[in-house]
């Protein structure tokens, strides 16, 4: 391309004014801290002072510019000889103004480093409801120990489009520490007005900001204005047009082109004197524009601009992005028609060719003090080397204080040496210069045509390392913000079962008092250990920056942080869960690890396991995978982290017999027989023959019974574990489960086994057995035990599988708080019962489901959850969850802003589990849905799903394979099917409705996942049901947090259940308590337990429930020993 200093001159101007306009905030951003929204006047004007040392040095850097485009080229001679050295460069400086000589702080050998204090702030018309002829007054009281207050702004926004706050600045009101100021009403545009913002700033640049914010979270001082936003429309430029004149057949624009825009003009009581279009173009690194004079018709109220393309136009697609008309009252009106008319075609392509499209590359950038401690007059040297073949002469960087609440900032111009190709710039460090360490936050370089390349496209991680720095320190001063820090390991870490899970926790640990920069050997920190067989590569940070015990880190917070670690691993971890019959325990099942590369097939992965040392080795035939589906089969491979469900096989039929019989001493005793048959066996004759047990007491031993019905009468499978219970004579065997409210108004659940007198006993002689046997339990204070009432579920005739619940005359009222503690309340059923509306931690409380204050008639248990309610003073509330950082939450409001309607976004929480109220409000309305990847899990929320007024942060955390819900109750519902418990951290509403997607296996796939809510009177109420797809993933709709669980069923829809538990007088009481895991000659104890913070036990009717004296034997194929699915583990 031809070179053209004056033609480029407004293109290098714009880029060089955008590229010192665009200035970093500070690295710490005390203002992220805050949340306050300052406004838009107030983002602009943040700190007058700062601005004014901004522009001044974005002036200097424009007339120097423009000086310099009038000048020839040096020569490469002339250029290496006017390299700088340190003692003549302080023309190539770019600092903040030094104070005047009335303003110097005195320096002895400490900096001032404390901000000023605010003791109070009132705004006299706080709450009103003001006119534009009113004044708003304002009063500081604050002070500065160690230096002088500079400044004090207040800061007044606007909550209504189009309307405008402003800004005022206090001074000192006499003796004494209080500053005033006013603002007029007539200053303002709007009707909603809140004060955003309150700071006080010393001259060493410390600040500090008073808290606008309340309890709730909403701006503490408001007040209403009668000014309403009028709309100027006297000028509206709408019906764009555009006419491209080509010189070929392709339509595309080169030199010589022409292209017209032509659009129409309302104009009243003003006049027109000017119109100036403005082009840009969508190429990415390009920053240039292009502007045209239009000519405006009166008669025809029309405009017309005609641009034509130069050898310098910049190839690539341009369109109309801006119109200013100006008026001679001295008024402009701006016009954005991609914005108001977004289906005109204002669009033209232009081609080049030979024109120079390459943006700058930054090959190297370098402080010759990088990292050292200098003090004042000391000059440090920065050096970007580039390769740009029409460089521009001049680039920008900018230097940032890395501390809280400090508005300092450095600017410092490079210029451009040809002979090395490269931008150098100096420092000179001064008295006054802030003594912490300094950042480089931003640098910029562009060449002639307009390319700009940034600091970021150079080092990516630029913003998660700060590399370039330098610490002043002035005389024995050098400030530093210290926080605590937890560092937290995530890998392959062994569970309780003896697997490992990838990505979870391995180890934390906190260190106190870390500074800024520090390694985590320096600091006592060492990488947790990997299992044998694998070495892990540590990752740490959003951006997965590799890390050393020796790597430098960059803790760039003010407060206290987390830093997690990600092991990565060369080999993969294969859980294998293997199914073997032991020699005197029975069936048994643990999983055993395997590393081996990430692409062995599971089938060469059992080829190296051996039999467990108790196994029965006896007709041992090998092991096999216990199923093959498209993810789970012999030729899958393992990669990072597998699940492999095998089994033992054998040559003939193993059986395990689960025995249990009174012993000797009278107590239960609990023993597994192991026996080998031939296939085929009559499982009724293998247990006649089965060995009797040594009883006493008087006992007779009658035989033994199956407690569990069986699906085939002979054996056929490899391994069989059978549940029986020994019978006496003159004696009727019952596995009794009881449920009762206990002193302290839980729940308790518990079951042994009984010998009762006589044989094939009623319901009522059970009843009377059962009454005298719980004599002993101990009850809720105030309720009256009115009877025990029985339901068989096994009956036959010296053998009972019984269920017992307590039944009073009167009821409780349960109160659940936000904090999970429960108030349990003794009321008579059918009384009225007033709901508290606070405690000594909570006020305002309105419960689910009522008014505040409410008065609800209790019938029978019932439970209330608190809906809405406010802290009282002093009381700490916050969501215990780990959240997103800031900057994160930024990039995701940006982007839920900028995104179309029907817009599906997805967010990485990574480790967090807090889904901030900010993002919930950000989609509220908008058409756009989020999707949480919380990794095993994930969470769907839609626009239209948000429905509460007032959000809060919500922790969607969900622990799966919980054990919240009784073991008893469960089992009852679940007949054999399997399940899944899950508890969600967070407890009660959500304020919206919520999908979350999790993983119940692949072998489940094609069934449905039937979600039951378990409440605290007991009860598990379905919720909804989701199809489980072939990857095994299934969605359950929530906007409650609670405990739940989830039966599998193999068919399709919503369980049988769902209309009997719509009918309320078929609630009957229904729990157990089955042992597991029982070992031989175990004394077995009564079984019981408390259910933290849940209520009673009942479970609506089955279809098949036995009811009195049937007769009849139900089936029961519970399953205890759930499978994992073999992608995601859960």
């Amino acid at each position: 391309m031809r070179k053209s200093g004056r033609k480029f001159l407004g293109i290098i101007l714009a880029a060089v004014i955008a590229a010192v306009s665009a200035v970093p905030v500070q690295s710490i951003a005390a203002e992220r801290e805050k949340s306050a929204e300052y406004g838009t006047h107030a983002k602009a004007s943040l700190s007058e002072k700062e601005t004014e040392k901004r522009k001044a040095s974005a002036e200097d850097t424009v007339t120097e510019m423009r000086n310099l485009q009038k000048q020839n080229q040096e020569t490469d001679a002339e250029d290496s000889a006017k390299r700088p050295v340190v003692e003549e460069t302080e023309g190539k400086t770019f600092m903040l103004p030094e104070n005047s000589e009335d303003e110097m702080i005195p320096r002895t050998d400490s900096y001032d480093i404390n901000p000023p204090v605010i003791q109070s702030f009132e705004f006299g018309e706080d709450g009103e409801a003001l006119t534009v002829k009113d004044t708003l007054h304002f009063t500081v009281s604050a002070y500065d120990a160690d230096g002088e207050i500079d400044e004090i702004y207040v800061y007044v926004s606007c909550r209504d489009p189009q309307g405008t706050g402003a800004s005022v600045r206090l001074e000192k009101s006499g003796e004494g520490n209080l500053y005033t100021g006013a603002l007029s009403c007539s200053e303002l545009k709007g009707k909603n007005f809140y004060i955003s913002g309150v700071r006080a700033e010393d001259k060493a640049d410390n600040y500090t900001d008073w808290d606008v914010w309340d309890e709730n979270g909403q701006y503490r001082y408001q007040f209403t204005l009668d000014a309403e936003v009028n709309v100027d429309e006297n000028v509206v430029v709408s019906n764009f047009r555009m006419q491209v004149s080509a010189s070929q057949a392709d339509g595309k624009l080169r030199a010589g082109d022409t292209v017209t825009y032509t659009a129409d003009v309302t104009c009243k009581d003003e006049t027109i004197s000017q119109i100036q279009l403005y082009l840009y173009t969508n190429t990415e690194g390009y920053y240039g524009s292009q502007s045209v004079s239009a000519d405006y018709n009166a008669d025809t109220r029309s405009l017309t601009g005609v641009y034509t393309v130069t050898e310098e136009t910049y190839p690539g697609e341009w369109g109309l992005e801006q119109v200013y008309v100006y008026v001679e009252a001295g008024k402009s009106y701006n016009f954005y028609p991609t914005q108001t008319e977004s289906d005109a075609n204002l669009r033209f392509t232009v081609v080049q060719e030979n024109f120079d499209i390459e943006k700058p590359v930054i090959e190297d950038i370098s402080i010759d003090k990088n990292g050292e401690i200098v003090k004042a007059g000391d000059v440090i040297t920065i050096t970007v080397k580039v390769k740009e073949e029409y460089p521009l002469e001049h680039a920008s960087a900018w230097f940032y204080p890395q501390v809280e609440q400090v508005s300092a900032s450095a600017y410092v111009d490079l210029e451009f040496y040809a002979s090395t190709g490269e931008y150098i710039g100096v420092i000179n460090v001064t008295e006054d210069m802030y003594p912490c360490e300094w950042a480089l936050t931003s640098l910029s370089v562009c060449d002639e045509v307009g390319h700009i390349t940034n600091i970021s496209e150079f080092r990516e991680d630029v913003y998660d390392t700060y590399p370039w720095y330098f610490n002043v320190k002035s005389g024995n001063t050098f400030r530093e913000d210290m926080k605590n820090v937890t560092f937290a390991f995530y890998g392959l870490a062994r569970q309780e079962d003896g697997s490992f899970q990838p990505d979870s926790l391995m180890f934390s640990q906190t260190v106190e008092n870390v500074g800024r920069r520090a390694s985590l050997k320096e600091l006592g920190v060492s990488f947790p250990q990997s299992m044998e067989g694998l070495t892990a590569a540590w990752t740490y940070g959003w951006r997965g920056l590799e890390a050393d015990e020796n790597t430098r880190l960059l803790f760039n917070s003010s407060t206290d942080m987390m830093l997690a670690f990600y092991a990565s691993y060369e080999k993969g971890c294969a859980n294998v869960r293997l199914t073997y019959m032991t020699e005197d325990s029975g069936i048994k099942e643990i999983c055993i690890p395997v590393i081996a590369d990430k692409e062995t097939a599971y089938g060469n992965i059992l080829e190296l396991l051996e039999l467990p040392e108790d196994a029965r080795t006896e007709d041992f035939a090998g092991l096999q995978l216990t199923y093959n589906d498209d993810y789970h089969n012999e030729t899958t491979r393992i990669g990072d982290c597998a699940y492999l469900y095998a089994e033992a096989v054998y040559r003939n039929c193993q059986a395990a017999w689960n025995t249990r019989y009174v012993g000797e001493d009278g107590q239960e005793v609990s023993q597994v027989i192991s026996k080998s048959y031939l296939e085929g066996t009559r499982i009724s004759d293998a247990l006649a023959e089965l060995e009797a047990p040594k009883t006493g007491n008087g006992l007779e031993f009658a035989g033994w019974v199956l407690t569990d019905s069986v699906s085939e009468d002979t054996f056929s499978q490899s391994v069989t574990s059978l549940n029986v219970v020994a019978v006496y004579q003159g004696k009727t065997t019952a596995d009794a489960s009881y449920t009762y409210r206990g002193e302290d108004g839980k729940i308790t659940c518990g079951s042994k086994m009984m010998l009762l007198n006589g044989e094939n006993l009623t319901d009522t002689e059970i009843q009377g057995e059962a009454s005298e046997a719980f004599k002993a339990a101990g009850h809720l204070s105030g309720l009256i035990l009115s009877e025990w009432t029985c339901a068989l579920e096994v009956n036959q005739e010296r053998y009972k599988k019984v269920q017992f619940q307590a039944v009073y005359a009167n009821c409780v009222v349960v109160l659940k708080y936000p904090d999970d503690t429960c108030q349990y309340i003794v009321a008579d059923k059918n009384s009225e019962f007033l709901l508290p509306a606070e405690n000594e931690k909570y006020k305002e409380i309105r419960w689910e489901g009522c008014t505040i204050g409410e008065k609800i008639v209790i019938t029978g248990d019932r439970e209330f959850l608190v809906a809405e309610y406010k802290l009282q003073d002093g009381a700490a509330d916050a969501p215990a969850g780990e959240k997103l950082p800031e900057e994160e939450i930024a990039k995701i409001l940006t982007e839920i802003e900028d995104a179309s309607a029907g817009t599906s976004i997805k967010i990485d929480m990574k480790k967090a589990t807090v889904v901030p109220k900010e993002i919930l409000a950000a989609i509220q309305g908008k058409q756009v849905d989020i999707v949480l990847d919380m990794g095993a899990y994930s969470w769907s929320i839609g626009d239209t799903e948000v429905l509460a007024d007032e959000l809060k942060d919500i922790v969607l955390e969900v622990k799966i394979g919980t054990n919240a819900v009784p073991v008893g109750l469960v089992a009852s519902l679940a007949e054999g099917k399997p399940v899944t418990q899950l508890s969600l951290t967070h407890n009660g509403e959500f304020g919206f409705r919520a999908d979350l997607t999790l993983n119940l296996g692949s072998e489940n796939s094609g069934g449905t996942g039937n979600l039951y809510y378990y409440d605290s009177s007991g009860k598990l109420i379905f919720r909804n049901a989701g199809q489980i797809g072939a990857d095994g993933t299934a969605s359950l709709s929530f906007s409650h947090a609670s405990d739940y669980v989830i039966v599998i069923d193999s068919g399709k829809g919503e369980p049988e259940e769902k209309e009997e538990e719509e009918k309320e007088d078929k609630e009957v009481s229904k729990a157990e308590n089955p042992e597991e895991d029982q070992e031989k000659n175990a004394n077995k104890k009564q079984n019981e337990r408390k259910i933290s913070d849940q209520e009673t036990a009942n479970v609506r009717k089955n279809k098949n429930y036995i009811t009195k004296d049937s007769g009849e034997t139900t089936k029961d194929d519970s399953n205890q020993n759930q499978r994992k699915s073999p992608k995601t583990g859960e």
